[in-house]
Formats: C-alpha cells, sequence, structure tokens
C-alpha cells in the first residue's frame, strides 16, 4: 500500500501562509515516504490526506492542512513510534520546568522564607528538561525513529 499524494494548490497565487502550511505538509509526507510502515498508519494517512485533497475553500485549506499535518504527526508518534527532529527537546523543555523547576523554586522559597523565590526554580528547570529531551533525540535518532523534519 502506498500513501496518497498531496494534490497540488488550485490557487495560481496562494497567501503565504496558505503556502507553508501545504510545503509543511508535503515535507511530512515526502518524509515518511522512505519508512517501513503498517498498513494500518497508511491508511489513517491516506485518510488524512483524502481529507485534505477534498477541501477546495482556501481559507479552510489552510486550516485543515495544518490540523492533518499535527494528526498524522501523531498517528506516527504514537503506532510506529516515529518523531520529529527536537520533538522530545520542546517537551521535556516544558516538562524540566514543571517537574524540576517547580520544586525547587519551592525549596528556595521555603528555605529562604520568600515567596519570592518560587520563580527561580523555572530558570533551573529548563535546561534540565533540554538535556533530558536532547539525550532521548539523540537515542531516536540512532535508533532510526527520527523523521527529517522538525515540528
Amino acid at each position: 500500500m502506498s500513501l496518497i499524494s498531496l494534490s497540488p494548490l488550485s490557487v495560481s497565487d496562494p497567501e503565504k501562509g496558505l503556502k507553508t502550511a501545504y510545503d509543511r505538509f508535503a515535507e511530512v509526507l515526502g518524509a515518511i515516504e522512505s519508512k517501513n510502515l503498517n498498513p494500518e498508519t497508511i491508511d489513517e494517512i491516506n485518510k488524512n490526506t483524502a481529507l485534505v485533497n477534498e477541501v477546495k475553500d482556501e481559507k479552510k485549506l489552510k486550516s485543515q492542512l495544518q490540523k492533518k499535518r499535527y494528526n498524522i504527526l501523531q498517528v506516527l508518534e504514537k503506532k510506529e513510534k516515529l518523531v520529529t527532529q527536537n520533538h522530545y527537546r520542546n517537551l521535556w523543555l516544558v516538562l524540566g520546568m514543571t517537574v524540576f523547576g517547580i520544586p525547587l523554586g519551592l525549596v528556595f522559597a521555603l528555605s529562604l522564607d520568600n515567596t519570592a523565590f518560587l520563580a527561580i526554580g523555572l530558570p533551573i528547570g529548563l535546561p534540565i528538561g533540554m538535556a533530558i529531551g536532547a539525550q532521548m533525540d539523540k537515542k531516536a535518532a540512532e535508533e532510526g525513529r527520527q523523521l527529517a523534519i522538525e515540528a
């Protein structure tokens, strides 16, 4: 089973946002062409692409391209364990601030008896989370689970 291709834009001079959304969607399809995917995953991707190909209105097309691109990336992550470049870094950036930063800030605030120091943990947790995410991205790249695109 092969992937359905994205139909060309019907508008001769599309607005910049539509062109960007179209190019990013096409980039995702191009990145997964070389991957060995399960037939169920290919079917799910083809359904999303077919829904995009059916849209004719320019304003709706931009929205559909963005939503379906996100859906495809979610399917690839859940079913195939494929992720984009820097996926885990971006995820752990936020998690580092919440998992490590807030508790560290709480420790500072309680030990110094000043709640103003609560926020000092966030910039400490940020690089910790980024480092964890970068290691996970590196591991995904070594295992061949990383797509050649950035979200």
